[in-house]
């Protein structure tokens, strides 16, 4: 298929998507699953969503565990992910923690984790969605870093530190900042001193 047939058929498909909306009728499971998969219709797909949270959501957290079949699970699980945190759905914190370095995009910047805070949480879905979660994340969080892979474990800290922020309270999420920070000092010591081992005269 030619890039212009391709674009021509999604912009129809986009089209008949919204066409139906805007027409009041009832939109069916797997349209949905698609406008949220769908950058150009996700938006209208999260404000559907958060009209009726109360039915939608066990949807949302099923296609979260296993993908309706024929779909676009990268951009399908951005869109859940934007719509977790629209929500504030709680029951989703497992899924966005399993998923929290997840770019945006499926080729993502190899440095995002050396960018701003506001950088990293416009493009990394699922650190924006627990922000918004707020407090009840923490505790997963607390256990995923230990054993989390290093762009999860910055994520966490990025994650963390902005709820602490929003607290009355910070002195859980501030002592666990501060053990990472020990812990990273720790081994920044240990690192200086086998490099000091290796430069000294023999």
């Amino acid at each position: 298929m030619s890039s212009a047939l391709f674009s021509l058929t999604r912009l129809l498909f986009v089209t008949f998507l919204l066409c139906r909306v805007s027409n009041g009728a009832e939109i069916a499971d797997l349209d949905l699953a698609r406008m949220l998969a769908n950058t150009e219709t996700r938006q209208r797909a999260i404000q559907l969503i958060a009209a009726a949270p109360s039915t939608k959501l066990p949807l949302l957290i099923a296609w979260s565990l296993r993908p309706p079949a024929h779909m676009d699970e990268f951009n399908l699980r951005v869109g859940l992910m934007d719509a977790f945190g629209e929500l504030k759905s709680k029951e989703a914190i497992p899924f966005l923690v399993k998923n929290i370095s997840r770019q945006r995009t499926l080729v993502g910047d190899a440095n995002i984790f050396m960018k701003t805070e506001e950088s990293v949480e416009s493009r990394v879905p699922a650190v924006a969605a627990l922000i918004k979660i707020g407090p009840d994340c923490l505790p997963v969080l607390y256990g995923h870093y230990s054993t989390a892979p290093l762009e999860d474990r910055i994520a966490t800290i990025i994650v963390v530190s902005r709820i602490a922020a929003t607290m009355t309270d910070p002195s859980n999420p501030k002592g666990f900042l501060a053990s990472v920070a020990g812990e990273t000092n720790m081994i920044h010591s240990w690192a200086e001193d086998g490099l000091k081992h290796l430069n000294a005269p023999k």
